[in-house]
């Protein structure tokens, strides 16, 4: 799927990081002091987040808009563990154990972006949580752990120019713009049909209808091979 030219953030790239038993994304969101699950802010900021798996260029929204007002998670990761109390702690066996955010099931090195205006830092070996890579943008703090990645510290401000895009968006354009034409050329190599070669009666046919319709019958009385042609073409050849 191919996205319109926005601003982009990068996030870094998920991993197995800090006290965990396998690759995943553990997402936390806060706003105005206040944790939620992200599948909570999925209409906020759930639907601006996006993806690309390791060994693809396609970029997937983490929530996808539906009819409505609703938003579905992406079949292509699924909600492994929700925010709340766990009854049971999958690393350390403790029970009751608190959970504050909640963990997809992404592959080790899946690219993640927010698609918006936001500011990004990261925090390496933060204990059991691995690498944390964090976004502010308006009144959200999203806090993503466990990451093999973390991306530059930096900040990236709501462009007043669309059509002034920066060096990585610029890239990405290109690669969904490419991506789309190979599409469609693949698309229509497969559906057009193959055109035979024409027998050399049909290819004459071509030339006196050509010539007939420019008024040049006197170009073609000296067509003796008129074998499969019909009788109204020989007769406007000789007349």
């Amino acid at each position: 799927m191919a996205f319109n030219l926005a601003n982009y953030t990068p996030l870094g790239k998920t991993g197995d990081t800090g006290r965990v038993r396998g690759a995943h994304g553990h997402f936390e969101v806060t706003k105005d002091g206040k944790r939620y699950g992200l599948s909570q802010a999925r209409g906020d900021i759930g639907q601006n987040i996006q993806f690309r798996l390791p060994g693809t260029q396609e970029w997937q929204q983490m929530y996808r808009p539906q009819a409505g007002g609703q938003y579905q998670l992406n079949p292509a990761i699924s909600l492994t563990d929700r925010m709340g109390i766990r009854s049971v702690h999958p690393v350390t066996g403790a029970r009751n154990v608190a959970h504050h955010g909640e963990d997809y099931s992404f592959p080790a090195n899946t690219d993640l972006r927010y698609a918006g205006a936001g500011s990004v830092q990261g925090t390496s070996n933060a204990g059991h949580a691995g690498n944390i890579s964090t976004l502010q943008t308006g009144p959200y703090k999203l806090d993503i752990f466990h990451m093999n990645e973390l991306p530059k510290t930096t900040t990236v401000a709501e462009s007043s120019q669309p059509g002034a895009p920066t060096y990585e968006q610029s890239q990405q354009r290109t690669n969904d713009i490419l991506e789309a034409f190979m599409k469609g050329t693949q698309y229509q190599a497969a559906t057009q049909p193959q055109a035979r070669p024409k027998t050399a009666s049909e290819s004459l046919k071509d030339q006196l209808l050509a010539s007939l319709m420019g008024g040049g019958t006197n170009m073609l009385r000296g067509v003796t091979d008129t074998s499969g042609l019909p009788q109204e073409y020989i007769q406007a050849i000789w007349g």
